[in-house]
C-alpha cells in the first residue's frame, strides 16, 4: 500500500496528499483519465478520482477476485479493517493483502488500518452489496443475540412450514428485500408466509411496502458466506505489469515468426492501398463517412473485401499516411508521395506505421469505430472506452503465460482478468485482438518481441528485433500441377513483383500462393511478356518441373492474343490535334 508520511488520512484527498511521488505516478499511469484535463490541485484530483465516471473506468481494470474483495468491503461499510475482510471471505489476511494494495493503488479505497471505500465504488454494487441488508440490530434488539448464536437462527427456521422456509431461502440468496403492499397488515394477518417469518423475528418492515431479511439472519443461513459465489482459491497474484516500463521480454520464436509474417503482409497491403489512392480518391460523405459506392469500387480494384479495405484505409488515416483533400469535394488522398515499401529496411517502415497505433487510441480506435475516417470527430466517450479496452487487453496479454491461443479461449481467460469489460464489450475485445494480430503486435494472444519493444516506446530496439525475426528471403518457387505457384517463404522483392504480374494471389499467410489463370496470362502478354519469357522465368525459378499443361496454356493464350479481341472500353480520350495525342501517349504518367 502507499506509504503514509503523516498521520491517519481523514479523506481521499488527505490520503492522496500523503502518498509518495512514486505512488502518485503509479496512480496516474493506471488511471490516465485523471489527467484530462490536468487537475488544479490535490482536492480537484480527489474529486475527479471519486466521480462515478472515473471510478467506473478504474473498476474495469480489476480482476474477478479484486471486484469480490471490493464488494465485501462495500458490504462491511466504512470504516473496516483487513481482519474483518479476511474473516468475511474465510481466508488468511495474507491472501487479501495484495488485493487491498491494488485497490488502494487505484484510489478505490483509502485510509490506513481503517479502510474506507470510495462512495462511487460502493454504489456500483447497488443498495445491498453481496445481497445483504445493512446491520439492523438497532431496529430489533433480538437480532444482536441471533447474530451471536447462529444455531438459534437455524432452529427457528427448522420449526417453520416448508413454504415459509422456501420464501426465506429466496430472500437470503436473491434478496434481501421483498415488495408487500401495506406491510402493516403483517401484524394483523398471521397466516401468510411473510407474516410467519415476521412473527418469528426473521423479517424486518423497512417501509410501508417493503420487508427485508436482516443481515444477522441471512449470514447464519448462508453459513457465513458473504459472496454468492465463493472466492476461488488459490488466488493468483497478478503482477499488473507496466507496459511502458517493465514489460516482459516478448513471445517465443514461433509467435515472432507469425507476427512478422503479419507485419510484412500489412506493409504490402498498405503499399498497394496507397498506390491505388494515387489515381482514385474516395469521396467523404456527410458525418465523416466514406462514400459507400467509392469504398466498394476501391475494394474491387484491390481485390479485397470491403471490410479489409475499410480496415486498411482506417489504419492509413490514423497513421497520417492518408488525409482529406478538397478537389472540389472532400476526398481521401495520400499525404506523402511514396508509400511505405517492403523493400529496403522493412523494419523501419513497420515501426513507423505501428508506432502511431497507440497515440490517443490511434489506429486501433480508428479501425474499430466503423463510422468515421477521422478520429478527431469521434465522441470522447467512445475514444476513452476503446482506449481502456486496448490497454486492458494488452496488459492482460502481458501478464498471461506465453501460449498461442485462439480468441474464444483468450476471451475466457480475459473474463476472469477483467470481468466488467468482458461482460459488456466482447465484440470490442474481439476487434482489438484481431487488429493487433493484423498489424503484428501480437500473434494469437502472444505479444511479439518487436511488438513488446514498440509498446515500451523503444523504436530502435523494436526495429532490431523485427530484423532478427525476419526469415532469410528465398529465390525459388514450387509450381503445382493445378497451375498454382507456391513460395514457401519470404520472396526476394524482385521475384515477388514478377510473380504477381503472372497470377492472382490466393493466399498470403505462411506461404504465398499464386494461381496462373488464362486471364492473368492474357494480361501479362498484353503488357509485353513473350510466351518464351514467361516459361523461361518459371523454369529458372521453380524447383519443380513446369507442368506440360501450363506450357500448352501459355502458348495457346499467346496465339489467341495475337488475333483480334474485343474488350469493353471504360474511358475514351478525344484530342483536338495529333500533337496533343502524341504528348499524352508519351507521358509516363499516362
Amino acid at each position: 500500500m502507499p506509504e503514509s508520511v503523516r498521520g491517519v488520512p481523514r479523506s481521499l484527498a488527505d490520503d492522496l496528499r500523503q502518498r509518495t511521488p512514486e505512488n502518485m505516478a503509479q496512480l496516474l499511469r493506471e488511471r490516465r483519465d485523471l489527467l484530462a484535463p490536468v487537475p488544479a490541485d490535490i482536492r480537484d484530483l480527489a474529486m475527479r478520482a471519486g466521480s462515478a465516471h472515473s471510478v467506473g473506468m478504474a473498476l474495469d481494470q480489476l480482476t474477478q477476485q479484486e471486484l469480490q474483495v471490493l464488494e465485501v468491503l462495500a458490504a462491511l461499510g466504512n470504516p473496516t479493517d483487513s481482519a474483518a475482510i479476511a474473516d468475511a471471505l474465510n481466508v488468511e489476511q495474507d491472501v487479501v493483502a495484495p488485493r487491498l494494495s491494488r485497490l488502494q493503488d487505484l484510489a478505490l479505497i483509502w485510509g490506513g488500518t481503517d479502510i474506507n471505500v470510495v462512495r462511487a465504488a460502493a454504489d456500483t454494487f447497488g443498495s445491498y452489496p453481496c445481497g445483504l441488508f445493512p446491520p439492523a440490530y438497532h431496529m430489533k434488539p433480538n437480532l444482536r443475540r441471533l447474530s451471536q448464536h447462529p444455531e438459534q437462527v437455524r432452529g427457528l427456521v427448522d420449526s417453520l412450514a416448508e413454504s415459509a422456509q422456501e420464501l426465506l431461502s429466496r430472500l437470503v440468496w436473491h434478496g434481501p428485500t421483498m415488495h408487500i403492499p401495506r406491510t402493516e397488515r403483517l401484524m394483523e394477518n398471521h397466516t401468510s408466509d411473510a407474516a410467519v417469518l415476521y412473527d418469528a423475528g426473521l423479517l424486518l418492515i423497512t417501509d410501508s411496502e417493503t420487508v427485508a431479511v436482516p443481515r444477522e439472519v441471512a449470514l447464519p443461513l448462508r453459513n457465513n458466506q458473504w459472496l454468492r459465489e465463493p472466492l476461488a482459491l488459490p488466488m493468483p497474484v497478478n503482477s499488473h505489469t507496466n507496459l511502458q516500463q517493465n514489460a516482459p521480454s516478448g513471445g517465443d520464436l514461433a509467435s515472432d515468426r507469425g507476427a512478422v509474417d503479419a507485419a510484412m503482409r500489412v506493409l504490402r497491403d498498405m503499399q498497394q492501398l496507397l498506390q491505388a489512392l494515387e489515381t482514385f480518391h474516395p469521396k467523404v460523405a456527410r458525418q465523416r463517412q466514406i462514400h459507400k459506392p467509392d469504398l466498394t469500387r476501391l475494394a474491387t480494384s484491390l481485390a479485397w473485401t470491403t471490410e479489409k479495405t475499410f480496415e486498411m484505409l482506417a489504419l492509413a488515416v490514423a497513421s497520417q499516411l492518408v488525409g482529406t483533400a478538397e478537389s472540389p469535394q472532400e476526398v481521401l488522398a495520400p499525404t506523402a508521395p511514396t508509400a511505405p515499401s517492403t523493400e529496403g529496411d522493412s523494419a523501419t517502415h513497420w515501426v513507423s506505421l505501428a508506432s502511431t497505433m497507440f497515440n490517443d487510441g490511434g489506429a486501433i480506435v480508428q479501425s474499430i469505430v466503423h463510422s468515421t475516417v477521422d478520429r478527431h470527430h469521434l465522441p470522447q466517450a467512445q475514444l476513452e472506452l476503446t482506449q481502456s479496452v486496448v490497454w486492458a487487453w494488452l496488459k492482460f496479454l502481458a501478464e498471461r503465460p506465453i501460449l498461442a491461443t485462439d480468441f474464444p479461449l483468450l476471451f475466457a481467460e480475459f473474463s476472469q482478468a477483467r470481468p466488467r469489460l468482458a461482460t459488456r464489450h466482447q465484440d470490442l475485445c474481439q476487434m482489438v485482438s484481431h487488429l493487433l494480430d493484423v498489424v503484428g503486435i501480437t500473434y494469437r494472444g502472444v505479444i511479439s518481441k518487436f511488438g513488446n519493444f514498440l509498446l515500451q516506446g523503444l523504436a530502435k530496439e523494436s526495429a532490431e528485433a523485427f530484423r532478427e525475426s525476419l526469415p532469410a528471403p528465398i529465390d525459388y518457387l514450387l509450381i503445382q500441377p493445378d497451375h498454382t505457384v507456391i513460395a514457401p517463404g519470404r520472396l526476394v522483392p524482385e521475384l515477388r513483383e514478377q510473380l504477381l504480374r503472372l497470377g492472382t494471389v490466393e493466399s498470403d499467410d505462411q506461404a504465398l500462393v499464386v494461381r496462373i489463370s488464362p486471364q492473368c496470362l492474357r494480361r501479362s502478354i498484353r503488357h509485353g511478356w513473350e510466351p518464351d519469357d514467361i516459361l523461361n522465368f518459371l523454369e529458372r525459378h521453380s524447383r519443380t518441373p513446369v507442368p506440360q499443361s501450363l506450357d500448352y496454356l501459355v502458348r495457346d493464350i499467346s496465339r489467341s492474343s495475337s488475333e483480334v479481341s474485343v474488350e469493353p472500353a471504360q474511358t475514351v480520350l478525344r484530342f483536338e490535334s495529333p500533337v496533343r495525342a502524341t504528348q499524352a501517349l508519351t507521358d509516363p504518367k499516362v
